[in-house]
Order: structure tokens, then C-alpha cells, then sequence
């Protein structure tokens, strides 16, 4: 049996003429809601949304991101985000997100490395392993979809370029 593409359809959603900018389409601080918004979608899927934080003590923090703009999208569009996998270990996920228009055309991408960290009321937060139930599920995710290996956006440094 074949695997499925590597980035699984997470999250759309139409475009809210307020995100268009000055230049005509979608402002970059929308982009970065939209990503955020797919994320959190992934990781409740994982089991790591609110119970996990309210009732175990678990949270998920940003240690790094980055967004790389391909083609614009304009008020008419649709945003379709697929989320990937490229790496994980007991305590750290590396993900990544493709944002596609209605034709399917990648317009951005987004890398985020995510930490596990355990934190209760008045103690210093912590990174520690994720639960045995969301190392399952990610195990499943990965034996699924497999992981991101090719991408030419994922852990590309950001510089300028000089001849």
C-alpha cells in the first residue's frame, strides 16, 4: 500500500476582505493567522488543544518559525493549508505547513518547531516528553503520511543573497 502525499489537508478558509492590504491582497500578519490557526487544529487532532493544557498541565510552545511568501492571493480566493511532518522526538515536533489557493497553486510556506512543555500553577515551565497518546498518534501521522524530506522551504536559513 502506497503512502498518502505527505501534507494532509487540515485547514480552509475563505478570504475576509479586511486581510487585504494596500498592495491589493492578502496582508503577511494574515498569513501567519491563518498558519496559527491550522496548527492549533493539527495539535488538537493530536490531542495536545485545551484538555490537554487544563487538565494534564501540557502545553505546545513556538521555539522557531518561518514563512516564506510564493504568489499572492487576492480577496476572491480560498486558502487550503496542508500540514507535514518533518521531524519529532520524545520532546520537539518540526512541521510543516503548505497554504494553497482554489487552483492549487503554493502560495506560502510555513516551518515551525514546536516544543513540549509540562507547566502547572506557579512553576517554572518545563520541556519534557509528550504523552504516550499523542506519540502514538504522531507515530500513526508518520506511518500515514510519512515525512517531509525534499522540501526546497524546510530548514532554508534567512540571508541576503550577494553575488
Amino acid at each position: 500500500m502506497s503512502k498518502k502525499p505527505p501534507y494532509k489537508l487540515i485547514y480552509e478558509t475563505d478570504i475576509d476582505p479586511a486581510w487585504i492590504d494596500g498592495n491589493g491582497h492578502v496582508s503577511d500578519r494574515n498569513y501567519t493567522i491563518v498558519f496559527s490557526d491550522a496548527e492549533c487544529m493539527f495539535l488538537e487532532e493530536l490531542g495536545a488543544g485545551e484538555t490537554y493544557r487544563t487538565e494534564l498541565g501540557g502545553h505546545i510552545y513556538t521555539a522557531e518559525n518561518h514563512l516564506v511568501f510564493l504568489h499572492e492571493i487576492q480577496v476572491d480566493e480560498k486558502m487550503y493549508v496542508g500540514v507535514g511532518l518533518v521531524d519529532f522526538s520524545d520532546k520537539a515536533l518540526h512541521l510543516a505547513f503548505e497554504l494553497r489557493n482554489k487552483v492549487g497553486t503554493l502560495c506560502a510556506h510555513h516551518e515551525t518547531l514546536l516544543l513540549n512543555v509540562r507547566k502547572n500553577a506557579h512553576q517554572i515551565p518545563k520541556v519534557s516528553p509528550f504523552t504516550a497518546e499523542i506519540t502514538k498518534k504522531l507515530i500513526g501521522f508518520e506511518a500515514e503520511f510519512g515525512r517531509i524530506s525534499n522540501s526546497p522551504y524546510c530548514g532554508k536559513a534567512i540571508g541576503i543573497r550577494r553575488a
